[in-house]
């Protein structure tokens, strides 16, 4: 089992990833890289890149619109693993109620 530890150090790569990322992305939209001048001493410059960093470091995904989210919560459907696990069970069911052998031409 991974220790607080572990996990404290791979949030801080996350951060610093998305912190790296946005500040990238802030620099193509002004077209120059942030100055130091305004990541030290702007401070609602500094706390926004800081917030957007912590949201995405903690954020598995961006998006939970009805195309990207979870079809249970959507639509009231299963979701994709559990319609596999269905069809799986159900063909075991037939496997063990008609006797196929599972590879039909081999004997296992």
């Amino acid at each position: 089992m991974k220790k607080r530890a572990y996990r404290r150090w791979r949030y801080q790569l996350k951060k610093r990833y998305w912190l790296k990322k946005i500040l990238m992305e802030d620099s193509e939209m002004k077209g120059f890289w942030p100055d130091r001048y305004d990541y030290e001493n702007n401070k609602e410059y500094r706390d926004g890149v800081h917030f957007r960093a912590c949201f995405w470091a903690n954020t598995a995904t961006s998006c939970s619109c009805y195309a990207c989210g979870n079809p249970r919560v959507h639509f009231g459907e299963i979701t994709a693993q559990e319609k596999r696990a269905n069809i799986s069970y159900r063909q075991q069911l037939d496997e063990v109620a008609l006797g196929e052998p599972r590879y039909p031409g081999r004997l296992l």
